[in-house]
């Protein structure tokens, strides 16, 4: 058919029968067909969608495509991993956030300034270390979501929160209210919408 209609799809299912699904609907999607979810699931958005819109509380929060969300996003966080050397920090080109040795192998958390690039920084870095792997942690559409709507709607205090350091994301569990998120899925568009606050239990 040329439209299908999916509500959770990916609920309830093993690992084995959800990747199943997910394939097929790919492949509807590669065909041309208009498929639209909903889902509470965020990494599914990353996995399938092209283009979004999330609607929360009757309003569009945001909307586009996942790609440019997430690099309109970017925090400008790497992770540097070496085998030799030592790197020093160079607060006009970057900041290391965190370190830690293990096995023979240097772990770097590290913040760039947002003029830098990547390719700079690595020139910079093997004349130091030996370089293992290189990588930017791009957000979560999930983290991109808590930044925009903001902890405002959740109740932190009823609820375990990790809260930790500038390198790693913020999450926080939500208390009285569950939100739901529907996401389009338009042969080669996404969209997403609805969410609309419920009371747990009603």
């Amino acid at each position: 058919p040329p439209l299908l209609i999916f509500d959770e799809p990916f609920s309830g299912f093993d690992p084995v029968n959800a990747e199943l699904l997910k394939q097929e609907i790919l492949s509807l999607k590669r065909e041309g067909h208009t498929i639209i979810f909903s889902t509470h699931n965020m990494s599914s958005i990353e996995e399938v969608c092209d283009n979004i819109a999330l609607i929360n509380n009757a309003n569009v929060v945001l909307s586009g495509n996942v790609h440019k969300i997430k690099e309109d996003n970017r925090t400008g966080l790497l992770k540097l991993c070496t085998t030799s050397g030592s790197l020093t920090e160079r607060p006009d080109l970057f900041t290391i956030i965190d370190k830690e040795e293990s096995h023979g192998l240097i772990r770097y958390s590290l913040k760039k300034q947002t003029a830098v690039s990547n390719s700079e920084l690595i020139r910079l870095f093997s004349d130091e270390v030996e370089i293992r792997s290189f990588q930017e942690q791009m957000p979560s559409m999930n983290a991109i979501f808590l930044k925009i709507v903001g902890h405002h709607e959740y109740d932190c205090h009823s609820y375990p929160q990790r809260v930790s350091d500038a390198h790693q994301e913020k999450v926080f569990y939500p208390t009285d209210y569950t939100d739901a998120f529907y996401y389009v899925c338009c042969g080669h568009r996404t969209f997403t919408f609805g969410s609309n606050k419920q009371r747990r239990g009603k």
